[in-house]
């Protein structure tokens, strides 16, 4: 949801400044069927 990618966002902003010469990598994972977008959403959009 909106919600949980804009904490992602906020949190991976966060572990970079405590960490600055780190990489940061979040993996969201959504359970089948969940997904927020599909290939075709994603062709359509052009994201």
């Amino acid at each position: 949801s909106e919600s949980n990618i804009s904490f992602n966002l906020h949190l991976c902003h966060y572990l970079q400044r405590q960490n600055p010469g780190m990489p940061c990598r979040l993996f969201q994972y959504e359970p089948a069927g969940t997904e927020t977008f599909s290939v075709e959403s994603i062709s359509k959009n052009g994201i």
